[in-house]
C-alpha cells in the first residue's frame, strides 16, 4: 500500500490570503493525453469567463437531500442540478455517467442501500462501499479492538473502551462493579449523530433500554435496540473551564493504494456550560456534549475565546491559542495524523475487498469524512467517532464561521478528486469548450476517457505497478524517482 497524508493542497487560498486573480473553469493536466478537469470555486470567488454551453449541459445529481453549499459550488462551476436515480427497485437499472453527491448514510436497509454494482465506470460519487464499518460506532469499535489485539494498546490506544449492549451487558456490569460504580460512562446509539440519544451515567440502572417489535421471517419478534456504552474521558483539556472537541475533515480518494488527505482547518466545538463531574451534573448535556445541535439551545456564553460564533471556533484559532501559551500545535497535529491513518486502517481490510468487488473504476469513488477528536489535559488526541456524511450545512446563527470553513473545503475536495467533462459532452461540444476555456489546447480529448482508470490491467501493467509500489515501500529513492524509473504514470496522474 501507499500511505500518503498531505494536508489538502491549497489550490485556492482562504482567509486573508485569498487571491484576487480570476480562475479558469477548466485546468489542463500536467500529462499528455489526459483530459482537463473542472475547476471548483467557493461562491464568493469569480471565474474569468462564463460557462460555455457545453459546460452548462454537464449534470450533477443529488438523489437524496440537497446539501446547499455543494449545490452552490457546482452550479457556480456551470453544472445543472438534477435529482438523479441512485436507488432503484429495478435490478437492471444502472447509473451510466455523471457526478453524484449523495447525502444519505450507508445503511443495512435495502431500501436505502446503494448497489455499487449498478454504478458504471463514468460515474463519480462521494461514497465508497463498506464505509459503514467506520461510520457505525459499534462496527468501528469492533474493527478497532481487532487492531488493538493485533498491534497492542500502545499503537491503538486512542479510542475509549466500548461495550455493545445488550450483547456485552454482563461484561459491562462486572467492570462497573469492580470500579465501585465510581467511573463515568457515556451511552450512544450506534448509528445516530448530532448527540441524539447520548447520556452520561455511572450505574447500569441509569442506562436507557428500549425494546420494540422487529419483523423477522414473517414473524414479529420483540428485540432490544442495541446501544454502545463507552468509557467517558474525564480529563478534557479545558479553555476557560469549557470542554471542547474538534471536527477534522479527511478525504479518501483511493483505497488500493490508500490515499488520504487531511484538511488543515476544521471546527472546534465547545460545550455551553463549564465542565463538572458532580453527580448532579451528569445528566446535563450542555456540560458533556459539544454537538452544535445540542448547544445552540443553550444559554449564550460570554467568556468563550475571541472569534467564537455560537459554540464554534476554528482549528487555526485553536493553534494560535496554544502558541500564545507556549505549546507547539505541530507535535499534537502529528499525533492527529497518526490517529487518522490508523482509524482508516481499522476498516481497510473489508473496505478494500468490497471496493475490489463492487467498484468498476478507479474514477468512481471518493469520500469526505468528518472525524471527531477529543483532546485531554496532556494534549493527547482520542477518536470519538467517524462521520461518513459530515454536516456541511451553513447555519444562519453561525454563518460566518461555517462559510469560512466549509465553502473552501468543498471546493478543494472536488478539485482534488479530479472531475472530468463527460465523454459525450466532450465529443459533442469539444470545439465550443476549447474555444471558450482552453485556448491553444492541443490534446485529442476534452472528455473523460474511462480507459485511464480501468481496474483490470494487462499483465505488463500489473507488473509495472507492482514494481513501483515495491520500490516506493522499500524507500528506494523518492516516489517521483520510482514513478519515472518504472514508468508508473497511472499512479501519478490518478493522484493529480
Amino acid at each position: 500500500y501507499m500511505y500518503t497524508l498531505p494536508c489538502f493542497t491549497q489550490l485556492f487560498s482562504i482567509g486573508p490570503d485569498v487571491m484576487t486573480e480570476k480562475k479558469s473553469r477548466l485546468r489542463e493536466s500536467l500529462f499528455c493525453d489526459i483530459p482537463p478537469y473542472h475547476v471548483f470555486l467557493p461562491p464568493d470567488q469569480e471565474y474569468k469567463d462564463p460557462p460555455c454551453k457545453g459546460l452548462q449541459e454537464e449534470e450533477w445529481q443529488f438523489p437524496a437531500q440537497i446539501m446547499p453549499i455543494v449545490r452552490d459550488i457546482v452550479t457556480h462551476a456551470g453544472f445543472k442540478v438534477v435529482k438523479g436515480l441512485l436507488r432503484s427497485p429495478e435490478q437492471n437499472e444502472t447509473v451510466a455517467s455523471g457526478n453524484i453527491w449523495d447525502n444519505l448514510p450507508l445503511v443495512e436497509k435495502s431500501i436505502d442501500a446503494i448497489d455499487f454494482a449498478r454504478i458504471m465506470p463514468a460515474v463519480k460519487i462521494n461514497k465508497f462501499p463498506a464505509f459503514m464499518d467506520l461510520n457505525r460506532k459499534d462496527l468501528l469499535w469492533k474493527n478497532f479492538r481487532r487492531m488493538q489485539l493485533l498491534y497492542g494498546q500502545e499503537a491503538f490506544g486512542f479510542h475509549p473502551d466500548t461495550f455493545y449492549i445488550p450483547k456485552e451487558q454482563k461484561q459491562l456490569v462486572e467492570r462497573m462493579k469492580r470500579e465501585n460504580f465510581e467511573k463515568v460512562y457515556i451511552v450512544k446509539l450506534p448509528n445516530n449523530f448530532c448527540g441524539i440519544g447520548a447520556c452520561v451515567v455511572k450505574h447500569p440502572s441509569k442506562i436507557p433500554r428500549k425494546k420494540k417489535v422487529h419483523q423477522e421471517r414473517n414473524k414479529k419478534v420483540m428485540k432490544e435496540d442495541p446501544i454502545i456504552v463507552q468509557k467517558y474521558l474525564t480529563n478534557p483539556y479545558l479553555i476557560n473551564g469549557y470542554k471542547f472537541d474538534f471536527r477534522i475533515y479527511v478525504l479518501i480518494t483511493s483505497i488500493s493504494p490508500l490515499r488520504i488527505y487531511l484538511y488543515k482547518d476544521g471546527l472546534v466545538r465547545f460545550a455551553t456550560e463549564k465542565f463538572s463531574l458532580d453527580e448532579d451534573d451528569l445528566d446535563n448535556t450542555f456540560i458533556h456534549l459539544t454537538n452544535f445541535t445540542v448547544n445552540k439551545r443553550g444559554d449564550p456564553v460570554t467568556d468563550y475565546p475571541d472569534g467564537c460564533q455560537v459554540n464554534k471556533w476554528t482549528i487555526y484559532e485553536l493553534w494560535n491559542y496554544f502558541k500564545e501559551r507556549g505549546k507547539d500545535p505541530k507535535v499534537f497535529w502529528e499525533e492527529v495524523k497518526d490517529v487518522v491513518i490508523k482509524t482508516v486502517l481499522c476498516g481497510h481490510e473489508k473496505i478494500s475487498k468490497e471496493v475490489e468487488n463492487k467498484s468498476k473504476s478507479f474514477y468512481n469513488n471518493f469520500n469526505l469524512l468528518g472525524l471527531d477528536i477529543f483532546i485531554d489535559d496532556q494534549m493527547k488526541p482520542y477518536l470519538l467517532e467517524v462521520n461518513t456524511i459530515p454536516s456541511l450545512f451553513i447555519n444562519n446563527i453561525s454563518k460566518e464561521i461555517d462559510m469560512r470553513i466549509k465553502a473552501p473545503l468543498v471546493s478543494e475536495v472536488l478539485n482534488i478528486c479530479g472531475h472530468h467533462i463527460s465523454s459525450s459532452g466532450g465529443v459533442k461540444y469539444k470545439q465550443d469548450i476549447v474555444d471558450s476555456h482552453l485556448p491553444g489546447y492541443l490534446q485529442k480529448n476534452v472528455g473523460l476517457d474511462h480507459r485511464l482508470y480501468v481496474k483490470t490491467l494487462r499483465p505488463e501493467e500489473t507488473k509495472k505497478q507492482e514494481c513501483f509500489l515495491n520500490r516506493f515501500t522499500k524507500h528506494q529513492g523518492t516516489p517521483m524517482e520510482a514513478i519515472l524509473k518504472e514508468d508508473g504514470l497511472p499512479s501519478l496522474y490518478q493522484a493529480e
